[in-house]
């Protein structure tokens, strides 16, 4: 299970931190927001 989750300098994020995932994550954005990137 993931606990966290950092990105940089990849795609469209140049900086980019999610701490204290739960157990059902969501991603929720507009169009080349970099959605697919993440998974």
């Amino acid at each position: 299970m993931l606990k966290s989750l950092e990105i940089k300098n990849f795609r469209c994020f140049e900086s980019f931190r999610l701490e204290q995932l739960g157990q059902v994550n969501l991603l929720v954005g507009s169009n080349n927001s970099g959605k697919t990137s993440i998974l």
